[in-house]
């Protein structure tokens, strides 16, 4: 019956959320404005409140930074799927950066990334910390996160090309160059080589032409288009 079917519902929800629960309401006392040593009392007190962590990490971010990223840490464990500017991991992030552990901040704005798929800022900050030639499958992730939310971020685009490019993903290379032309970026000499490099590399010289062409023709003295359209011309000799 309805009664039943009711209470086996509250069963559930009582199993599978009371840790959270627990984990969310803040112990007796804890007050943010309290000195950094009563909150660590208290968060000692207290290893599985997630508000008591929280505030002993904002409580020693700026005399320690270590400290406060454990305190995150701990309070990312206990409710881990918590996102936006004052989320465990965003902070975690945020000391990291200020620390120069850019491995540790890039984990954590994984972290966030994976459980948010609008989190657009979280993802250009990502992949500006992960190195194009040591965490290329990292970045290729990231990059597609951003253009995934905001899919006129040309530079994005034009970053996931040469990445195509370099692993001769060509026909990914020329559609990611494509797009990044289609968005007018600033650099539009730029957008056109970068085209016209990976229109050359699968063959297709005639469009490599134009493309170079067309750089030339908004920067006459620009090398790279230069040298491309000189590379064409002596191979159809």
């Amino acid at each position: 019956d309805i009664d039943a079917l009711q209470k086996s519902f509250d069963a559930f929800l009582e199993t599978r959320y009371a840790g959270m629960r627990r984990a969310l309401a803040a112990p007796e006392g804890l007050k943010p404005e309290m000195p950094a040593e009563q909150i660590k009392a208290i968060a000692s007190a207290n290893p599985g409140s997630f508000a008591a962590q929280m505030a002993l990490g904002e409580a020693l971010m700026a005399s320690n930074p270590d400290g406060a990223m454990a305190a995150f840490e701990r309070a990312a464990q206990l409710v881990p799927n918590v996102t936006g500017d004052g989320s465990p991991n965003a902070l975690i992030a945020a000391v990291a950066v200020k620390k120069g552990d850019q491995a540790r901040a890039a984990s954590a704005l994984e972290s966030m990334v994976a459980r948010s798929n609008t989190d657009l800022a979280s993802a250009r900050q990502l992949a500006s910390l992960l190195d194009p030639a040591r965490e290329r499958s990292r970045l290729q992730l990231a990059l597609k996160s951003v253009v995934a939310v905001d899919p006129f971020d040309g530079a994005a685009h034009a970053t996931l090309g040469r990445l195509d490019l370099e692993a001769r993903k060509l026909d990914d290379a020329i559609r990611s160059f494509r797009v990044a032309l289609a968005t007018k970026p600033l650099d539009r000499a730029s957008a056109h080589a970068d085209l016209a490099e990976a229109l050359a590399e699968a063959g297709q010289r005639d469009e490599a032409k134009r493309e170079a062409l067309a750089a030339l023709e908004i920067a006459p003295t620009f090398t790279r288009a230069q040298d491309l359209l000189l590379k064409l011309a002596q191979g159809s000799r």
